[in-house]
């Protein structure tokens, strides 16, 4: 009897190292969301914050496990959901469930064969 090969992709977990320089860039807007919510007064509350990051993170937990059987840290879409909440104002909260959304699934159906699309370096000339 042969040996198959079991058909079924493996889960992988992708966790990012410290030297990823997203892991910078969450922990500085994690202080700055801090700083904003206690000393500069920010027009946000949590509800809008949490629903923003909660709905982004989730999206791209379930779409990393679906299409790419990955258990992935969503670092990216936090990324993505705290500069919404912070940027956007609105007295709507679909607005901080939408459009963090958009910009999660642009990730994965804005892409070539290889990645997703992104702007090009400017390069000093």
């Amino acid at each position: 009897m042969d040996a198959t090969v079991d058909s079924k992709p493996r889960w992988t977990f992708v966790v990012p190292s410290l030297k990823d320089p997203r892991c910078t860039l969450a922990v500085a807007l994690t202080l700055w969301t801090v700083l904003g919510q206690t000393a500069f007064y920010f027009n946000r509350n949590l509800l809008q914050l949490g629903l923003a990051v909660g709905s982004a993170c989730l999206l791209d937990f379930v779409i990393a496990a679906c299409a790419r059987r990955e258990v992935a840290v969503p670092l990216s879409a936090y990324i993505t959901a705290l500069s919404v909440g912070l940027l956007l104002e609105s007295y709507d909260w679909r607005v901080y469930v939408v459009v963090p959304a958009w910009g999660i699934l642009s990730k994965y159906l804005l892409r070539d064969r290889t990645r997703h699309f992104s702007i090009p370096p400017i390069s000093a000339s």
